[in-house]
Order: structure tokens, then sequence, then C-alpha cells
């Protein structure tokens, strides 16, 4: 299995092969490709097999985790006593237009607030099918086509065991102070967030689900990047991750040994075919592969 996850430019990878003890991880890396146009079938079978000729595998079976720049995103209200597939029928037929549901395909999350609220996220037909005319092009299966912290976050309950913990965020440290925090609490997704961070302050950008419970995680932030946080009262645990060259402000939080807060990295978790020296911190990045584990035990 190839996994692929973009960050802008970026692209991070790791393939891996069934073994008795779980995965058995051959390879891994990253590569930068400023030209890179998901819309265009040939320049995705041009990044697969650069990506091939640092890992070699013949017709492989791959993942793909999009950088959330390419979907748009919106959220909904329900009603409790309303069927939630009647509803978003409902919903979609009243707020898209023929042309909107010709060029977007919609995925939907329930969230775990009252009243029922639904987090959509609008993939663009056409990313579908460059990746089909791709596909045939290379003699290759797309087995899934996730989207970034939603991967990580499948990662968090596969490697590190989330679900264990009865709440978790999911912090994502973005391009220029950008980041991303989903939040769940009993298997349930209850909060994504769009922060932005200068020094001390964070702003929150865009709250989809409990937006009190996004001010609190704002609050938080502000406390820890000001020296005051002993531990997260939002959630049980917190799981971290980079996707940014710099490792920084990782670094940082994981030296401030907050008692519930850990580094989410598959390779922390899996077998290396060759051991080498890692960068934990640097590779972390490869959280947003972690969809490529889906039914695996890792």
């Amino acid at each position: 299995m190839l996994a692929i996850a973009q960050s802008q430019h970026r692209f991070h990878f790791l393939q891996w092969v069934p073994a008795s003890n779980g995965p058995l991880i051959n390879g891994y890396g990253t590569i930068e490709d400023p030209d890179f146009q998901i819309h265009k079938p040939s320049s995705i079978v041009q990044l697969i097999r650069r990506i091939n000729s640092e890992v070699p595998i013949e017709h492989p079976v791959f993942t793909f985790s999009l950088d959330i720049e390419n979907l748009l995103i919106t959220e909904a209200a329900g009603a409790d006593e309303v069927d939630p597939e009647e509803f978003l029928e409902w919903h979609g037929q009243l707020m898209q237009d023929d042309d909107f549901r010709m060029r977007y395909r919609s995925y939907h999350y329930s969230l775990a607030v009252t009243p029922r609220r639904f987090l959509s996220l609008h993939m663009p037909r056409g990313i579908i099918d460059s990746f089909s005319a791709a596909m045939q092009e290379l003699q290759c299966e797309l087995r899934v086509l996730g989207l970034g912290i939603f991967s990580a976050e499948e990662c968090a309950r596969l490697c590190p065991r989330a679900g264990e913990h009865s709440s978790y965020l999911i912090w994502r440290m973005g391009h220029s102070g950008n980041d991303q925090i989903l939040h769940c609490e009993d298997g349930e997704l209850r909060a994504y967030l769009h922060l932005y961070r200068h020094g001390s302050k964070i702003e929150l950008t865009e709250v989809f689900g409990d937006v009190a419970l996004g001010e609190k995680i704002r609050a938080e932030l502000t406390q820890y990047f000001t020296g005051d946080l002993q531990k997260f009262s939002s959630a049980s645990h917190v799981f971290a991750y980079q996707c940014r060259e710099k490792d920084v402000d990782l670094k940082r939080l994981l030296e401030a040994a907050i008692p519930n807060v850990s580094l989410l990295n598959p390779l922390k978790q899996v077998t290396l075919e060759t051991p080498s020296r890692i960068n934990y911190l640097r590779s972390s990045c490869l959280a947003e592969t972690g969809l490529a584990f889906r039914g695996v035990d890792v």
C-alpha cells in the first residue's frame, strides 16, 4: 500500500506491506511539486511516478489525502426528530442547484451537538475524474480518497488508540500559523476549528459545530502560549502533529511536558524494514496518511 498526503505543494508518502506483527514500512519521505495541478490527470501521473521511483512497487494500490484547500466546507442545522438522510437530501435540494450537484460530490459528518448539526465536505467532481483518468493510465487502484486532518483522526484511532479516551483533540500545526483542530467525544465529531496563531494571540477564523467549545479551546491555547496552562481540560487527550517545514512550535509543545499531550506519528507505532534514525517531529505530517491503515491491526 502506498499512502500519500498533500499539504499545499508538498507530498508526504509512506509505503507498507502486511506482516505478521502489523504493517511493515519499507519506505517514506516527502517530495515537493510547486507545479502540481490536482485537476490535471497528467500532473497526478507525474507525481505518482516520482514517488514510485522513491519507493518502487509494481501496480501499486494507494490512498491519497487531499489538502483541505481543494474542498468547500459548509454546515447545516437539522432537527433531532428528522431522519438525517432525509434532512440532508431535503437541504441539498433547497440549497444546491443542479450546477452545484454536477460539479461537487458531498460527504457529511453528523456533529455531536444539540440541536443536531451537520458538517458537509464538498469535493469537486473534477478532482475525482482526474484521479480516475490517472488510475487508468497508471493501471493502479485508488483505494481511498481522503482529507487532511480527517485522515489524521483515523490515524489517531488506529495507531495510539485515541478511542480509549472519552474525548480527544487532533491539533494540526499548519503553515504560517494557520492551524486546524478536530474535537471528538464518545466516538463522534463535536467541533472542527480553523485558527490563526500570531505569537500568543489565537484567532478563531472558522468554527463548525460547538461554538462554545471552540472558544474554550481557543482560550486554552492562549493559556498555553502564554505559559499558564498546566493541562488541557477541553479534552481528555491532545494528539498533535505538523504540516510545515520548521518543527519549533511542535517541539516546544512536547517539551512543555503537558501530561495529556502526545505526538501523532504512525512511524512510532509500526515496524520499519530498515531501522534508521527518525525525526519524529518533521515526519509527523505522515499522520495524514492514516486512512491507509483502515481495517488493519496496527
